[in-house]
């Protein structure tokens, strides 16, 4: 197709190849993990890490474990619970030929990867030896808002907020004078 108003490809232009992947096979015991990561994470941040992981329904939702990778980051794991983990499954291209697809394995466990932040406790839930406020202004609570208010004002943006505040407090305070003088 050609014309006005098509598109012509460059004359070196090459179609892109597509590789299909061997489906990889498991043992009947062997279990399937989806791990949802932050951005930026490589399998290669992964590579050899250990943890453990609970056997009971309970850790659902919370830190389960704490790592360090071989490059230095840290990462909390948060089980998400087998319900999450039900609701996945890996699909393939069928073995017979056709341009279908199947299922090869259900997923065993789901579980989140969270970079470990300086002072923070952990948004998935608390684990023995953590302080009550330690990371609390991090999560948004716990007395962030009295430092977040004794503290003055850095960007310009913050500024100008307080300005106006500021502002609107002494004409509110002019229009009630006002109104005691009448």
């Amino acid at each position: 197709m050609s014309g006005p108003g098509c598109y012509d490809p460059p004359a070196d232009f090459a179609p892109a190849s597509f590789r299909r992947h061997a489906a990889f096979e498991l043992e009947d015991d062997d279990e399937v993990w989806v791990i949802q990561a932050p951005a930026g994470t490589s399998a290669r941040d992964l590579r050899g890490c250990r943890f453990t992981v609970a056997d009971d329904d309970d850790a659902v939702g919370v830190v389960v474990d704490e790592f360090k990778t071989a490059r230095g980051k840290k990462y909390r794991m948060v089980e998400d619970g087998k319900g999450a983990a039900e609701t996945l499954s890996i699909v393939r291209a069928a073995r017979d030929g056709s341009n279908g697809l199947e299922t090869a394995r259900a997923v065993t466990r789901r579980v989140t990867l969270m970079r470990k932040v300086r002072g923070a406790a952990g948004s998935g839930g608390r684990r023995e030896g953590d302080d009550d406020d330690e990371g609390d202004e991090a999560r948004g609570g716990g007395g962030g808002e009295e430092k977040r208010a004794a503290r003055e004002p850095k960007t310009p943006k913050e500024k100008k907020r307080k300005r106006d505040k500021d502002d609107r407090k002494s004409s509110k305070k002019s229009k009630s004078s006002k109104k005691d003088k009448d």
